[in-house]
């Protein structure tokens, strides 16, 4: 016998104060079942999320994971757009309800190019800016970027070893 695909939520705040009801509802509305839906109460910029793990973890290719916003998924786009792209190699489709968008539709793969295009475009900014500061540091006088060694550009500390 075929498994059946199934559909998950996953649902995330930043503190501990405030509640889940509001996605939770969404979730619902859109046909999750309310057993199926994972949750975090933890910041957004941290990967490492308990709730989201175990979603995945329960996913088979043909399953969808429903999220309320894409900032649920990650703070920035191009960690964001990076999971959805390996959920979605993996066979599992994602859906944002603020989007309207699901990876399971031409549409939605349309837009999740898009997207990748996009962080893809932000990742290579990020890597110029980052060299060309870089190049500026070793022009002005040879400092490398970065946090300093904790002895020998401490004069006082240096001291201590002579």
């Amino acid at each position: 016998m075929e498994r059946m695909p199934r559909v998950y939520g996953y649902v995330r705040v930043s503190t501990e104060e405030q509640t889940h009801n509001a996605q939770v509802d969404q979730l619902v509305a859109a046909g999750v079942d309310p057993q199926d839906i994972f949750e975090d109460k933890m910041t957004g910029t941290r990967m490492e999320r308990p709730g989201l793990k175990r979603v995945i973890r329960q996913c088979w290719p043909g399953d969808t994971i429903v999220f309320t916003k894409v900032d649920r998924l990650g703070r920035s786009t191009v960690g964001a757009i990076s999971t959805v792209e390996e959920l979605v190699a993996a066979g599992i489709n994602v859906k944002f309800l603020d989007l309207g968008m699901d990876t399971s539709t031409p549409v939605g793969k349309f837009i999740l190019t898009v997207l990748a295009a996009f962080a893809q475009l932000e990742r290579d900014f990020i890597s110029e800016r980052t060299k060309k500061g870089m190049a500026a540091a070793r022009n002005r006088g040879g400092k490398k970027p970065g946090r300093g060694h904790t002895v020998l550009d401490n004069p006082k500390r240096l001291a201590v070893f002579h």
